[in-house]
Formats: C-alpha cells, sequence, structure tokens
C-alpha cells in the first residue's frame, strides 16, 4: 500500500521533470546555434476568441489579448530565439475580474519559403509564466503555441507577419499539473525589424 501511495506521489511530478528535460534540450539545440545567419525581433498583437473558426479544433477559452515582443537568429531555415508577452482577459478593459498573466520562452521553429517579398514560418513558441484566474486564484503556467505565419517584406530592414495558431496553456503549481488549462485558436500580427 505503501508503495502505491509513493507511486502516486511521484506520478503527479512527472509532467514537470517531462518539463525541465525539455527546456534543458533546447538550451543545448540553442548552443549549436551561435553563429546565426540573419535575425530579427519585434512586437506582436494576437487574439483567441471563445468560437475556433475550424470547428475541429477544441476550444475553452475565453476572448484573449495578446502582446509582447521577440527575437530571434536564423541558421539556414531554422528559427531560434525567444519572447516575452501579456495575456488579458478583454473584460479586464471594462472593470471586471478578468484572466491576465505573463509569460516568456523559448522561439523555435521553421522557414519553409524565404523570398524578398513573401515568408511562410512554422514556429513553435513554448514558455513558462505566472497566470492569475481571478483576484485570489493564480498559478505557475506553461505555454505553448504552434503557428503558421505568413510574412510580407515592407521594407529591406522590416516585415510584416500575419499568423495563425493554436495555443495551449496549462498550470504546472498549484494543483496537479494540468489541472487548469485554457487551449484555443489563435489569430494575430507581428512587425519584425531586422536582416
Amino acid at each position: 500500500m505503501n508503495s502505491k501511495r509513493l507511486s502516486m506521489k511521484i506520478s503527479k511530478y512527472v509532467p514537470f521533470f517531462i518539463l525541465l528535460l525539455l527546456i534543458f534540450l533546447l538550451m543545448l539545440s540553442a548552443l549549436n546555434c551561435y553563429a546565426f545567419d540573419i535575425g530579427a525581433g519585434g512586437i506582436f498583437f494576437g487574439v483567441s476568441k471563445q468560437q475556433n473558426l475550424l470547428k475541429f479544433l477544441p476550444s475553452n477559452s475565453n476572448p484573449l489579448n495578446y502582446y509582447g515582443g521577440y527575437g530571434y537568429g536564423i541558421l539556414g531555415n531554422y528559427i531560434i530565439g525567444g519572447f516575452g508577452l501579456a495575456i488579458l482577459n478583454e473584460s479586464i478593459y471594462t472593470g471586471g475580474d478578468g484572466f491576465a498573466g505573463g509569460f516568456g520562452g523559448f522561439v523555435s521553429g521553421f522557414q519553409l519559403i524565404n523570398t524578398y517579398v513573401l515568408e511562410l514560418d512554422i514556429i513553435w513558441w513554448f514558455g513558462l509564466g505566472g497566470i492569475g484566474v481571478s483576484e485570489t486564484e493564480g498559478y505557475f503556467a506553461l505555454y505553448n503555441e504552434f503557428t503558421v505565419e505568413l510574412g510580407l517584406r515592407l521594407a529591406f530592414f522590416a516585415e510584416l507577419f500575419f499568423y495563425v495558431g493554436y495555443q495551449y496553456v496549462g498550470n504546472l503549481i498549484p494543483g496537479p499539473a494540468f489541472d487548469f488549462s485554457n487551449y484555443t485558436m489563435t489569430l494575430g500580427f507581428r512587425i519584425a525589424f531586422g536582416s
């Protein structure tokens, strides 16, 4: 009986240890990309709605707004960098209770098409941060989003990206891991400055 309790206690920490291992592997891959050909950085804005445009994708999200900044380098067609963002529920603007938080983490992806005028990327945004879901409840959480991004060159130093993605946010602590979760489709734009 004691071994069963011990295995139950250990099993609730497994997602956290998997997360630490994944972060360690991402850091090792970043060391391999020390000499980037090109890179950029910029700002972004995105939204999520309660109903997805694609009905087959599940969603449990409230309407949320995302604001943030990012930077990355590109070696060959491989993208690696970092980001920081804030998430706000639309009800916060009207003085109601809302969902608010911030995350920072890694950007990793691949350029599928890169011409002077047009760029198409697949990017993974993976980070950690804090999120408050009420005045008295909050979590240390995981942020995970996959996006497909279409970039249009505005000038030799600037591009405008439009993106569509699917996002998952889940708690790590307190409580059982991923007991609280928010998943939805996202839409937005990014402005990148660089080479």
